[in-house]
């Protein structure tokens, strides 16, 4: 009995380090459940997570971005809107710089621009924004001609300007 007593304390000191935390993986896989749900303040929370064991991953951002775009059409406020929505322009901006060769990473901005237009004080902001949406748009195309979403983004500039 006095054998097993070691036994005891030395498995209970190496516990703590046989239970590891949640990889990013895992974490950005429950977040998507919840995305996939609508339920956006979770997915944030999963989101959050990863992104502090792997802030460089440019769909992690992505996906940030769009749960923010999300809140962002939801909340009552015009300065509630234009506080998610530059949260989720920063992350949007941030996957395109950290995947120039990912369609997706690219288009985040567009989209985010898009759904702030209406949100624009004054031409000069609109006219900044719109820039930033043909941009991202033609370089999303341009990597994936075949990218439904941004020949959409794109119509709908070329209707807005027209």
């Amino acid at each position: 009995m006095n054998l097993l007593k070691p036994a005891v304390y030395l498995s209970a000191l190496c516990l703590p380090f046989s239970v590891q935390a949640e990889s990013a993986d895992a974490l950005i896989a429950k977040g998507k459940v919840h995305a996939n749900a609508f339920q956006e303040e979770d997915a944030l929370k999963h989101f959050h997570a990863a992104e502090k064991l792997d802030g460089r991953n440019a769909d992690l951002c992505a996906a940030i971005s769009r749960e923010y775009r999300h809140l962002m059409s939801e909340a009552s406020s015009e300065k509630e809107k234009r506080r998610l929505g530059e949260i989720a322009l920063r992350y949007a901006y941030r996957a395109a710089e950290l995947a120039p060769g990912n369609p997706e990473a690219q288009l985040a901005p567009a989209i985010t621009l898009g759904k702030m237009l209406p949100l624009a004080n004054g031409s000069a902001e609109k006219l900044a924004s719109s820039r930033g949406i043909k941009s991202s748009a033609d370089k999303t195309i341009a990597l994936d001609s075949k990218n439904d979403t941004a020949w959409h983004v794109l119509g709908r500039w070329h209707r807005g300007v027209a």
